[in-house]
C-alpha cells in the first residue's frame, strides 16, 4: 500500500512540471527576462504540489511545489500515527506457543506482540495397556497431563518362559514308554519333552491253572506285580501214570494212584504161597487182604472174602502197623456202609473206596488229613469235617481222586 501511493504522486509531480513549462508562461516571459526596468515585481506561479516524501505513523514526510522560475516550495507533512488493532491474547499449549493481549498498526509492522513459548508436553506415569507375555512384547503408555488427548506409547519387553518342574504326562508300563514334560509356569507353553523309559515286567512265581494229569498237559502262568494284565502262561508237561502193584485172590495189576487207570490184569504166579511176580502172599486174616511193606509195615490191597457192612480195619497186622490204604483198594464193594480208620493209617490212596455206597467214616485220628495229586499239594481237610462220621465219608467221596495223607502224627 506504502509503494503505491509513492508511485501515484511521483506521477502527478512530473505532470504538473510538464505542464508548467510547456503551457505556462515563465516569470522572464511576463516580465522582460528579469530586466529591472520592465520588473514591476515578481509573482511565482507554483504548480501543483508533489509529495516527496511520504508521511508514515512515526516520521513526517514532504511535500515541494516548483514555479515556473525553478523556485521551489516545501511543506512538512505530520506523521499519521498508528491505526492500532487490538489482538486477543491466546494460550500457549503443548505444542503451539501463544501471545498475551497485544495491538498492532494496520499500516506499518508495528506491534507489541509477546510470544509465549509452547509448554511443552508433562507427561504422566507410564500405565501397561497391553501386557506382555512369555513370547510377545507388551505396550505401555503415558498421557499429558495438559492434553488428555495426546499420548505416547512404548514397548515392553517379552517376559520370556519360566520352566516349571517335569510332569509326568503318560506313565509308563511294563512295555511301553511313557513321558514327561516340561511347561512354561506363565502360559503353560510345553518347552520340552523327555522320554521315560518302559519298566519291564516283574514276574511273580509260577502257579498252575490248570493242572496236568497223566496223559493232558497243564498251564501255568506268572503275573506281573506292576500291571495284573501282562502275564505269561506256558505248558506244564503231563506227569505219565504212576502205576502201583495192586493185587486180588488171583490177579495182579498195576493201577495209576494218579487217575485210577488199571492195565491189564494177570493170574498170580504161585511159589507156595506167594506170586513169583508181584510178592502177593495169600494170607486170609479178618478176611482182608494185605500187602507187605518190605517188612516195615503193611497195605490193606483189597476186601478179600470179607462180606461185611462195616469193616473195621486193624491197626496193626502180624506185629508191623497197618499205614496204607491201597488206591482202589475196596473198589466196587457197593455192600459197605461204614469203615473206621485206624489211627495207624497215615496215606488212603486214590478212588480207595470207588463204588462203595458208604454212609459213614469214622477217623480215629481227625488231625493232620492232607490232599495231593501228582505229588503236589492241594489243601488241607478241615479237622471239623473228619469228627463227623457222615461230612467224613461226603469228602472221601467229593475228594476221591486226590491221595489222602496224614502229616501230623
Amino acid at each position: 500500500m506504502k509503494k503505491f501511493s509513492i508511485k501515484i504522486y511521483t506521477v502527478v509531480s512530473v505532470i504538473s512540471l510538464i505542464f508548467c513549462s510547456v503551457i505556462l508562461p515563465s516569470c522572464e516571459d511576463n516580465y522582460g527576462a528579469g530586466n529591472s526596468e520592465n520588473d514591476v515585481g515578481h509573482i511565482h506561479t507554483y504548480g501543483g504540489w508533489t509529495t516527496v516524501k511520504i508521511p508514515d505513523c512515526t516520521e513526517e514526510g514532504k511535500r515541494e511545489r516548483v514555479c515556473i522560475c525553478g523556485d521551489k516550495q516545501s511543506e512538512v507533512l505530520n506523521s499519521a500515527g498508528h491505526d492500532y488493532i487490538r489482538h486477543e491474547a491466546k494460550a500457549a499449549d503443548c505444542l503451539n506457543i501463544g501471545w498475551e493481549e497485544y495491538s498492532g498498526c494496520s499500516r506499518c509492522e508495528f506491534s507489541n506482540y509477546k510470544e509465549i513459548p509452547a509448554l511443552g508436553h508433562e507427561f504422566g506415569e507410564w500405565i501397561i495397556t497391553e501386557n506382555p507375555s512369555c513370547t510377545y512384547e507388551g505396550t505401555e503408555t503415558r498421557v499429558c497431563l495438559r492434553d488428555c488427548t495426546y499420548a505416547e506409547t512404548r514397548k515392553v519387553d517379552k517376559i520370556g518362559h519360566i520352566e516349571g518342574e517335569w510332569r509326568v504326562a503318560e506313565k509308563p508300563d511294563c512295555e511301553a514308554e511313557g513321558l514327561k514334560i516340561k511347561i512354561c509356569e506363565t502360559c503353560a507353553a510345553e518347552l520340552a519333552t523327555e522320554v521315560i523309559p518302559a519298566l519291564g515286567h516283574d514276574y511273580g512265581e509260577w502257579t498252575q491253572t490248570n493242572s496236568p494229569t497223566c496223559v493232558e498237559n497243564g498251564t501255568e502262568i506268572r503275573v506281573c506285580s506292576k500291571d495284573k494284565n501282562h502275564f505269561e502262561t506256558r505248558s506244564v508237561n503231563s506227569t505219565g501214570h504212576s502205576y502201583k502193584l495192586c493185587f486180588d485172590e488171583e490177579t495182579h495189576r498195576e493201577v495209576c494212584e494218579v487217575c485210577g487207570e488199571t492195565a491189564t490184569a494177570f493170574p498170580h504166579e504161585w511159589s507156595g504161597n506167594v506170586c513169583s511176580v508181584c510178592g502177593y502172599e495169600r494170607i486170609i486174616e479178618n478176611e482182608l487182604e494185605f500187602l507187605s511193606n518190605d517188612g516195615v509195615s503193611y497195605t490193606v490191597v483189597g476186601i478179600g472174602s470179607l462180606t461185611d457192612t462195616e469193616i473195621i480195619i486193624p491197626s496193626d497186622y502180624r506185629g508191623l502197623p497197618v499205614t496204607v490204604i491201597a488206591p482202589q483198594a475196596f473198589k466196587g464193594c457197593s455192600f459197605i456202609k461204614k469203615i473206621t480208620v485206624p489211627e495207624s493209617v497215615t496215606e488212603i490212596g486214590a478212588r480207595a473206596f470207588d463204588g462203595c455206597e458208604l454212609e459213614g467214616v469214622d477217623f480215629v485220628n481227625t488231625d493232620g488229613w492232607e490232599l495231593f495229586m501228582n505229588g503236589v499239594y492241594k489243601g488241607a481237610v478241615p479237622k471239623k469235617i473228619l469228627t463227623d462220621s457222615v461230612s467224613a465219608y461226603k469228602a472221601l467221596n467229593s475228594y476221591c481222586e486226590y491221595t489222602w495223607k496224614r502229616t501230623e502224627i
